[in-house]
This record gives structure tokens, C-alpha cells and sequence, in this order.
């Protein structure tokens, strides 16, 4: 464990948000002309215009306290150290930079700027989810903790946490809650959101775009059951 001080260097903690890995969005150079690849591009712009403006404005503000923070140690060290609250919000604000960093590196790969490079990110469908059901005002039911962690097999999962986000935005939210459900069917899970969003045709069609011939890639499909995901 980090000493206290260290803990609270929000310079270290910004580089650690931002660290975090994941494999990348691409399954293989070749294929970044292709169709899929293409659309795949264009859903993440679409997550990354829902998702910046919240993510910024939440990462100044864990920026400005976290330097607050440090002010008060520099001036009164041993008092900060003992107060158990300031230590408690450093490790919240610690952890709200992290997930930030986070999301912005997996979108930033799709682009090819690899932030993130291979390091797994179990918590990553949480982290997305649940930043983009914030940015959008609504409350997930479940909440994000419910939502599967992404095994360390899963070569695909910064692909499934983008999907998943394209999902979260796109769906339509019922009385304020955007409804999901998760389970497995063999090898594979499947993440459903509740109410699909119109037109179906539409969706449908860039699902068709998304698809791959490799069976072990995440798959979009689209119904009355609503927008599903499902990968290995």
C-alpha cells in the first residue's frame, strides 16, 4: 500500500487513471480499412461525444479538490494524516480519476492512439456503463456493480466495452432507468438493454456492419427484446 502522501500526488494518480490496459479495439492492422472497422470508429465518436463533457468536468473537479488536498498536507501534514475523512476522499477521488483516465484511453484507441496498451481491465464494462448512464442523466438498473467482469481470456474486451457503451447510449431509458440484464449461454455472455432503440432498421443495419466471420468476436443483434451484446 502507497503511503498516505504518495497516495495523494494527484500527478501519479492521473498517470495511473490513464495507465490502465486493455487489448486493442482492432483485431488485427489489416483489417482498419474494412467496413467493420470503419463503423466501429464511428460508434466510438459517438460514445465520445455523449461521454466528454461529463468526463471532463468530473476530472477537473477531482483535479482541483485532489490539489486542495495536497495544499492542506503540505501546510498541516500530521493533522491530514490522522483525519480519516480526507483519507477516505483522496482514495474516492483517486479512484474517479482512474476510471476516467480509463474510458478515455479505450476510446482513444479506436483511434489509434494506444493509451492503454495490454493490461485488463475486469471492471471495464462497469467503468463505461455506468460513466455514460451518468452522462446521460439516468439511473442503470442494475447498477453498474452488477455488470460482468471481463475475463482475463477475453482477447476482445476493449471491443465489448465500446460495443457495450454504443449499447447504453443508444438504448432507450424507461421513466428515468436504463434497463439491462446479463447471463451466460455456453461459452459465451449476453448483455441485454431492455428497449431497443428506433428505428430498429436503422440499428439493425450497423449491426450488419459490425459483424464478423469469426465466431469468437462480440456480436451486436437487435430485436424486441431490445439491443443485445454477446461475446466469449
Amino acid at each position: 500500500m502507497a503511503k498516505p502522501a504518495d497516495a495523494m500526488d494527484s500527478k501519479s494518480i492521473s498517470r495511473e487513471g490513464v495507465g490502465v490496459r486493455l487489448p486493442s479495439l482492432a483485431p488485427v492492422a489489416p483489417e482498419a480499412s474494412s467496413v467493420r472497422a470503419q463503423e466501429l470508429r464511428a460508434i466510438t465518436r459517438e460514445i465520445a461525444g455523449t461521454l466528454w463533457g461529463s468526463l471532463f468536468l468530473g476530472l477537473r473537479a477531482s483535479r482541483r479538490e485532489l490539489d486542495e488536498l495536497l495544499e492542506r498536507l503540505r501546510r498541516e501534514r500530521s493533522e491530514v494524516l490522522r483525519d480519516e475523512d480526507a483519507m477516505a476522499r483522496q482514495e474516492v477521488l483517486r479512484e474517479e480519476v482512474r476510471r476516467a483516465g480509463w474510458c478515455i484511453g479505450v476510446l482513444a484507441a479506436a483511434e489509434g492512439c494506444d493509451l492503454l496498451r495490454e493490461r485488463h481491465a475486469p471492471e471495464g464494462l462497469r467503468w463505461m456503463i455506468g460513466a455514460l448512464a451518468d452522462a446521460r442523466g439516468l439511473r442503470l438498473l442494475p447498477g453498474a456493480v452488477e455488470l460482468p467482469l471481463l475475463a482475463p481470456a477475453c482477447r476482445s474486451g476493449g471491443e465489448v466495452v465500446v460495443l457495450a457503451g454504443w449499447c447504453a447510449r443508444m438504448s432507450l431509458a424507461e421513466s428515468g432507468d436504463l434497463r439491462w440484464s446479463a447471463w451466460r449461454e455456453g461459452a459465451r455472455w449476453r448483455l441485454l438493454f431492455a428497449h431497443a432503440p428506433e428505428p430498429a432498421a436503422d440499428i439493425a443495419a450497423r449491426c450488419a456492419r459490425l459483424a464478423c466471420g469469426e465466431d469468437s468476436a462480440p456480436r451486436l443483434e437487435v430485436g424486441q427484446g431490445g439491443l443485445a451484446l454477446s461475446w466469449n
